[in-house]
């Protein structure tokens, strides 16, 4: 695994953890931001959570970093965790979309 998933592992799902660290992280090194999408799909419900929360922190800066990943962010919506799905309500506007895109996202959203 990752080091920069690594710190996002441990303790339970009332903390965000070292999610802030990680923030500052990829804000360092943005190439680090694809593994932090990664990490919205990994297998660990807590790695998920805090991926999604560090990568809604970055793109509120920088919506750019999420346009590589338009088409793999209706994946990440689709995950059955709450918290993923909260954080991926807020960064489905901010990527390009064209018409069937919007139309989508208004569809997850509902």
């Amino acid at each position: 695994m990752n080091e920069l998933l690594k710190k996002l592992q441990g303790g339970d799902r009332r903390s965000i953890g070292n999610a802030n660290q990680v923030v500052n992280d990829v804000l360092d090194d943005p190439t680090l931001f694809g593994v932090l999408f990664d990490g919205m799909l990994s297998d660990d419900p807590l790695i998920r959570m805090r991926a999604a929360d560090a990568a809604e922190k970055i793109t509120v800066r920088h919506p750019e970093y999420l346009q590589p990943y338009k088409d793999r962010l209706w994946r990440a919506a689709k995950i059955d965790q709450q918290e993923v799905q909260w954080h991926v309500a807020q960064m489905l506007p901010r990527p390009e979309l064209d018409a069937e895109g919007r139309r989508a996202a208004v569809e997850t959203l509902l």
